[in-house]
């Protein structure tokens, strides 16, 4: 089951970029010393058909080893599924988690 960590909402639909995090420190892999790698980020519209909200290329960080962002362009009036799955150092891969970005 996903886990909506957090909600950001842009009045400008698709104009610009936005910064979306997902964190990941609560987790027992990271409580125990492990950290983040790399994610892996899939986007899926509520309303189909919308035009695609993206990643903007290079500008995935992974801070602390535990907070992961990314920074979105376009897109159209829609609520949109940003799932973030996480490799972490020792190569484990954890399951996903989803945050919402609302573009209106």
């Amino acid at each position: 089951m996903p886990l909506v960590q957090n909600t950001i909402t842009e009045s400008i639909p698709g104009s610009g970029t936005v910064r979306l995090a997902m964190d990941f420190g609560n987790l027992s892999e990271i409580l125990a010393g492990d950290l983040v790698e790399s994610v892996s980020i899939s986007i899926a519209a509520r309303l189909p058909g919308a035009p695609n909200l993206t990643v903007v290329a290079d500008t995935t960080l992974i801070t602390g080893g535990y907070l992961a962002s990314a920074l979105f362009t376009g897109g159209k009036i829609n609520t949109y599924y940003v799932t973030w799955t996480p490799t972490l150092v020792s190569g484990q891969v954890l399951p996903p988690r989803t945050g919402t970005l609302i573009l209106q």
